[in-house]
């Protein structure tokens, strides 16, 4: 099972990537884009203008992936392996801080895409950058005081700020780029 079974998770995704890819294959593009194209206004070369115009959006866009990804590595991924491995806390204790600490990335996530709607997405998004920035490492040094509760807290205030991470991103993203080069700085549906 070890030589071959890893292989079973990703034949069963099988169809969903041809999902995806029809769908992408046969998505509508959006009025403003058929504005656009109907005008001439298309670029030539939209990576180059993307790179040229937008540094600085594609740079904000690069650094929030990143974070992001850290975030969701942390709380997902590492934190059971860390938590039993490095602070010696059992695997039952460890699998429920995790548990709990996700259990509030689903509680918060609803009300982030609220507070999105009604703040605006940027707003959310640096609060949630910043805060995962900048709490990060109390709520790590929390986790070593040994208490179960402690490490709990800990993880549910990481896992309160990721959803500030998801909520709304992807309408954000597309504001950053106009619509004549946003294929290049954006996936495409017609990729």
């Amino acid at each position: 099972m070890n030589d071959w079974g890893w292989r079973i998770p990703f034949l069963l995704a099988a169809p969903l990537d041809l999902g995806g890819l029809y769908m992408r294959r046969n998505m509508e593009d959006s009025a403003a884009f058929h504005k656009l194209q109907a005008s001439g206004k298309i670029e030539k070369s939209p990576l180059r203008k993307t790179l040229s115009s937008s540094g600085r959006a594609l740079l904000f866009c690069v650094g929030f992936v990143v974070v992001k990804a850290v975030s969701s590595w942390v709380l997902q991924s590492s934190m059971p392996g860390y938590l039993s491995t490095h602070l010696h806390y059992s695997r039952t204790d460890a699998y429920l801080i995790t548990t709990l600490g996700l259990l509030s990335v689903a509680i918060c996530m609803p009300l982030t895409g609220y507070l999105s709607d009604r703040w605006g997405r940027r707003p959310l998004m640096l609060m949630g950058c910043g805060g995962f920035i900048l709490l990060t490492y109390p709520a790590m040094l929390l986790m070593t005081q040994g208490s179960v509760m402690t490490s709990i807290v800990a993880m549910s205030l990481l896992g309160c700020l990721s959803p500030c991470l998801t909520a709304a991103v992807a309408q954000r993203w597309g504001s950053f780029f106009p619509p004549r080069f946003a294929t290049a700085a954006l996936p495409s549906p017609k990729t």
